[in-house]
């Protein structure tokens, strides 16, 4: 029997599996709190990721993220369609100048505010390029 074959006739290896994503995703909540009062780090984002690690693992709390007051809607658009919709896009460029200008402050020119800079441009134009709507 292969090894494949052996862990998913194991009950105990998919239960750790859960455990796993569960673990990975309140983690990941946790950082998305976080993100709530420090703005470099990015609320929606870590989540989304939440909300795909915790499909695998537990629907209660993937439920109770897509009811959170305020963002729950928001990240479960884009996990179940790629929407960011237009109050979501402005908040995203708030945020991200936001932490611009306070990474220009903090860190001074140089390469590490330029690569920041850089990766926050990147992070820009993939917001800028997700439809706002679902198609008609």
């Amino acid at each position: 029997m292969a090894l494949q074959d052996q862990s998913a006739d194991d009950p105990s290896a998919n239960r750790r599996g859960r455990v796993f994503w569960r673990w990975i995703g309140a983690g990941l909540f946790s950082l998305g709190l976080i993100g709530t009062v420090v703005p470099v780090l990015p609320t929606a984002l870590f989540w989304i990721l939440a909300l795909l690690a915790l499909q695998k693992s537990d629907p209660v709390l993937s439920n109770r993220i897509r009811g959170w007051p305020a963002i729950g809607q928001v990240v479960a658009d884009f996990v179940d369609h790629g929407i960011i919709g237009p109050k979501a896009k402005f908040a995203a460029f708030m945020g991200m100048s936001l932490s611009a200008m306070l990474l220009a402050i903090v860190v001074g020119p140089g390469w590490i505010l330029y690569a920041a800079l850089f990766g926050i441009g990147l992070g820009a134009v993939y917001v800028l390029t997700r439809p706002s709507r679902p198609p008609h």
